[in-house]
């Protein structure tokens, strides 16, 4: 998010002095007039509204209460709240994520219905394009993997799947004429369990035909 709107192309990288020079070159209020259209001004003025929640209401886990709240400075969060940080998670995967087990990416991908690939390559090549089409299959199945263990209303969830090519910026609308990727959590069948206990040790050694493990 650039404050003012600055019309950066997508192959080039954002330059920090760059934008602190274009924004010196004028008041702050002219350039709330320079936005090109009203829906590029809507979109930005969202943008600038989700940084000011995350700012003064970012979620935070409470160890003593086992929770997530949001850390309220006014004491008090917009109705809309999970419409920026998507739907509330169990505690016990929070858990997993401030521990270290667990990476954010996947759940908050199922949380937000959002998958970003933000991370522009130092050369763009359309193999690399390729690559990120191809991990499909293995992001579904990860999601999958963990969503087995949530509600229905996470594993039946589209995830609307974006890369840095995309505009990634614009979340109102999508690129035209380009089709909107997404991914479906994999529906886990024969998921190996964790949770043995001597009953079905002694039902395998049977099926085994064998006496020692």
């Amino acid at each position: 998010l650039t404050f003012p709107y600055l019309q950066v192309d997508q192959v080039m990288r954002f330059n920090f002095d760059v934008a602190v020079n274009v924004a010196k070159q004028a008041p702050l209020v002219q350039w709330m007039h320079t936005f090109p259209t009203e829906e590029i001004k809507a979109d930005h003025m969202e943008g600038y509204c989700v940084c000011k929640l995350l700012i003064q209401s970012s979620p935070v886990y409470s160890v003593t209460e086992n929770a997530v709240r949001p850390s309220a400075l006014s004491g008090a969060v917009p109705s809309d709240y999970p419409a920026v940080l998507g739907a509330l998670l169990p505690s016990s995967l929070y858990f997993l994520i401030v521990s270290g087990v667990l990476s954010a990416k996947l759940p908050q991908a199922l949380a937000k219905g959002e998958w970003l690939d933000k991370s522009q390559p130092l050369v763009d090549t359309q193999e690399y394009r390729q690559l990120l089409s191809d991990l499909t299959d293995y992001r579904q199945r990860a999601l999958g993997l963990i969503a087995r263990h949530l509600p229905p209303y996470f594993r039946n969830k589209r995830i609307l799947c974006k890369a840095f090519w995309e505009h990634l910026q614009n979340r109102r609308t999508s690129e035209p004429g380009r089709a909107r990727r997404y991914l479906q959590p994999e529906k886990m069948q024969d998921i190996i369990r964790w949770n043995i206990n001597a009953t079905n040790v002694a039902q395998e050694l049977q099926r085994q035909n064998i006496k020692k493990v």
